[in-house]
Parts: structure tokens; C-alpha cells; sequence
């Protein structure tokens, strides 16, 4: 079962937001038909954009404080035979990529969190800067989206026809938190939640399935609609943003106010 510590380190994922090509817009909304990539998509695709494009994708990296390297001398059926350890050097970046997480197919969000969002009197505003929406459009070449604005239920669905794992992705080399939650929920493709700084401005929620060792890199896992738990549209809508409440009360009456303020 999904191991997804809302106490956790996810204990600030609000909503999930996926952003789209619009061509892919209907059938994700209306019939939940989320697409799941090997890692190798984003690794190896020349036609990626440039936000998906990442040749270390699901790969762990370490610093190795003191790196030695034994070349083979020679692989026969009587056995392998190596040379001598030749010293490389102190704290060299080190990258690798398990046999399971490479066949593990990954779909991937956005979170959204409470930075994302501006309350007053009970009525919250979510919307994200132009600078984000425009990198978006730019390195993704993204077009609409999809806001998943109850991401339990989504999960749950998923759950329903396969098992999977979900958290939000970790920046960065292992620090003393990270490892605090490796130490208490234990699980053996954390590679695939970790990369790299320099991407740390999407803020990556990805869910993984089962891994599988067909040739296929992409697979497809068709939920039903989504259309009572995401709103679905063009992406430069989330410029604007959107008004939530906890009553349509509440938010009539802001609404009013406001716009008899204009």
C-alpha cells in the first residue's frame, strides 16, 4: 500500500498540478488516462523539451570521499581477473541507476503547497508568479494543465488498478532530514525521488508503479474522469489563478465584496 506520510515530509501537499500539451488535456480529465515513463524517456529522448530532458533522471548520487578504481584484466569462464586499485581522487560525484529503477515507469506533478497561495478573510488565491508560468511554457512547452485538487483520491484510483508509491522529490544530496525519513520509511528506489538542485524550481510529486521488463517505455493507467476532483484549462489561468473556499457562502460573499469594489 501507498506509504504517502502526510506527518511527513509530504505533510505540505495540498494539490498536484500537472501541466499538459493540450491535445493531452481531454483524455486525462475525462477519462483519467495518466501516462507513467521509464526513466530512459528522459534520459536518452532527443525530442524532449528542455524542463523534461535530464540525463541523470532516477539515478542516486553520493560523493565518494576516497575513490579507487581496479581494471579488469581479463573475463573468462575460469574467472576475472583484476588489476591493481589505482587512487582517482577525494570526494568525487559519483552517479548510478539500480536494474529496478530503470524499468520503473513515473508519472509526474507538480506540488503545491501553501507558498503557492494567498489567504484573506477564509477565502484562499492560488496562483503562480509569471516567471513560473512562463518557464513552464518555455521548458516544457506546456500549453494547459491539470490541477488535481484532491490528490488522495487520485491516489487512491491508481491504487485501484495498480499498486503504487508516491512523495514529493528531494533536491539535492542526501541531508540529515532526507535521511531521517530513508531511516524510518524504508524503501529501495530512492534515487528516483532525489535530483538535482538545479531543478529544484519545479518541485516535483512524481508517483511510480511497478516495474515491469518489457521494452515498452511508456505505460498507461486509465483511472476514470477526474473531472469531480481537477479543474482542467489553459496554462497562462494560472497567472490569474483561482478562489477556493471551505463554503460557497464564504466565497459568494468575497466575491461580492470585491467586486463592488471595482
Amino acid at each position: 500500500m501507498i506509504k504517502w506520510n502526510y506527518e511527513e515530509l509530504n505533510n505540505d501537499v495540498l494539490m498536484l498540478l500537472k501541466t499538459l500539451k493540450s491535445q493531452y488535456l481531454t483524455s486525462t480529465l475525462d477519462e483519467g488516462n495518466l501516462c507513467f515513463n521509464k526513466p530512459q524517456v528522459f534520459q536518452k529522448s532527443d525530442d524532449l523539451a528542455k524542463g523534461q530532458a535530464d540525463p541523470w533522471d532516477s539515478n542516486k548520487f553520493f560523493t565518494a570521499l576516497d575513490l579507487h578504481v581496479a581494471p579488469v584484466i581479463s573475463d573468462t569462464p575460469e574467472g576475472t581477473k583484476y588489476g591493481k586499485p589505482i587512487y582517482i581522487g577525494t570526494n568525487i560525484p559519483m552517479r548510478e541507476i539500480s536494474g529496478q529503477s530503470k524499468m520503473t515507469p513515473v508519472c509526474c506533478f507538480r506540488k503545491v503547497d501553501e507558498s503557492d497561495f494567498k489567504e484573506e478573510n477564509g477565502v484562499y488565491l492560488f496562483r503562480l508568479d509569471e516567471v513560473t508560468v512562463e518557464r513552464i511554457k518555455d521548458e516544457f512547452e506546456h500549453d494547459s494543465f491539470l490541477l488535481v485538487v484532491n490528490p488522495r483520491e487520485l491516489i487512491n484510483r491508481i491504487l485501484k488498478q495498480t499498486f503504487c508509491f508516491a512523495r514529493s522529490v528531494h533536491y539535492g544530496e542526501i541531508d540529515e532530514e532526507y535521511q531521517k525519513y530513508l531511516d524510518a520509511y524504508v524503501f529501495n528506489q530512492a534515487e528516483m525521488f532525489q535530483k538535482r538542485e538545479e531543478y529544484a524550481w519545479q518541485k516535483e510529486f512524481r508517483i511510480i508503479i511497478r516495474a515491469d521488463n518489457s521494452s515498452d517505455l511508456r505505460k498507461f493507467v486509465r483511472v476514470g474522469s477526474l473531472q469531480d476532483i481537477a479543474i482542467g484549462g489553459k496554462i497562462d489561468q494560472l497567472k490569474s489563478g483561482f478562489l477556493f473556499a471551505d463554503s460557497e457562502k464564504v466565497l459568494n460573499q468575497y466575491i461580492e465584496q470585491k467586486n463592488r469594489k471595482e
